[in-house]
């Protein structure tokens, strides 16, 4: 879809993907036009494999935590609860 490889003859494909493959991460981004489809298999996929779901298109930048047996739980609160007992919030890339 995009980068130096990209192909102009692949621009009328809805179903064309890029990916990114980290150590623990997927990303995937696909055309808005097919945008329900990858989602729904995205959703089925996590709970498959029993991994989380970061929808990073979403208002509320949802993120489904895997319970046992891979049933995907959404975290409700979590930006508010975590900057909650602290006065100044912690900058985005500190994980500790």
């Amino acid at each position: 879809m995009n980068g130096p490889y990209a192909s102009e003859d692949d621009e009328e494909n809805d179903f064309l993907t890029d990916y990114s493959v980290g150590n623990d991460v997927i990303y995937i981004g696909f055309s808005w036009t097919v945008a329900e489809k990858a989602y729904d298999a995205a959703l089925e996929l996590a709970e498959k494999h029993e991994v989380g779901f970061f929808d990073v298109s979403s208002d509320n930048g949802d993120i489904f935590f895997p319970l046992r047996g891979g049933k995907l739980e959404i975290l409700k609160d979590y930006s508010e609860s975590a900057t909650s007992s602290r006065k100044e919030p912690k900058p985005w890339w500190k994980i500790w």
